[in-house]
């Protein structure tokens, strides 16, 4: 007979998610919920914002990339902006109804930090107890972002044509406004040490420095050039599908050599 045995060797470890900070792109759809402030305020009284955001995070825990959101909403709050435009009457005769929106979009450059911090279990002399010890990739996220903002009046007849407000016409309602912009998000993110739950959520603050594109507004029967202030502010949240380098585990791994001795 022949007896032996075998000899593992361990030849190094994987980074994992639990204990190390690790490098990963993140594509990230979001969802928000807004206020307007300032001069947008008196066009529309709350937005929705549906969109992504495209991250790199390095091993200090640094983000940058990209985000664009598109924006919408049902409410203006001109007021009497919809007695300058009744009675409309359509090309068969009808009056077909009118249904009035907000539309808009933003993109934006982005950067950014993650502050680690957290609590988590450890067991030591065969009792559990509660540790302060972060999840490096988890914490505390701030983000700032620099870019474009676009909004306007969104005017949809159902029943029939109004070609008084339409093409040429339309654009003396819409309040097309486009300028720079600027964004600060301060939030949560936790990326799971089992790498399937990722996600982030916080509020978020939106700068814009527009200017009324159509310089005439038909409802008002005057001119508008002047600059404007438009802040966002809201909630703002997402889920993330972090795309990690091959080898990074949830838990410590080894490579292993086997000998067999007999």
């Amino acid at each position: 007979m022949v007896a032996g045995f075998v000899i593992k060797e361990a030849k190094g470890q994987y980074a994992n998610v639990r204990d190390s900070v690790v490098f990963a792109p993140m594509i990230m759809p979001t969802v928000g919920f807004h206020f307007p402030l300032a001069d947008v305020q008196e066009t529309y009284k709350f937005t929705y914002h549906l969109g992504g955001q495209f991250l790199i995070k390095n091993r200090k825990n640094w983000l940058y990339g990209f985000s664009g959101e598109f924006m919408f909403g049902e409410n203006v709050g001109v007021p009497g902006f919809a007695q300058h435009i009744y009675p409309v009457y359509g090309v068969g005769g009808t009056t077909p109804s009118v249904s009035l929106g907000m539309r808009g979009f933003n993109f934006m450059a982005q950067g950014g930090k993650i502050i680690p911090i957290g609590v988590h279990s450890v067991k030591k002399d065969r009792t559990s107890k509660l540790k302060f010890k972060p999840n490096p990739n988890s914490g505390f996220m701030f983000m700032f972002g620099a870019g474009f903002l676009q909004h306007q009046i969104l005017m949809e007849f159902r029943g029939d044509d109004a070609p008084q407000v339409q093409d040429d016409y339309k654009k003396g309602y819409d309040r097309l406004h486009y300028g720079f912009a600027m964004s600060q998000f301060i939030g949560y993110i936790y990326m799971g040490n089992n790498r399937s739950v990722n996600f982030f959520a916080g509020v978020e603050f939106i700068e814009g420095f527009t200017r009324n594109r159509r310089v005439y507004n038909y409802d008002t029967e005057s001119p508008d050039v002047r600059d404007k202030y438009d802040i966002f502010i809201g909630l703002k949240a997402g889920y993330i599908f972090p795309f990690y380098r091959k080898g990074t585990g949830a838990t410590n791994k080894s490579k292993e050599k086997e000998y067999f001795y007999k």
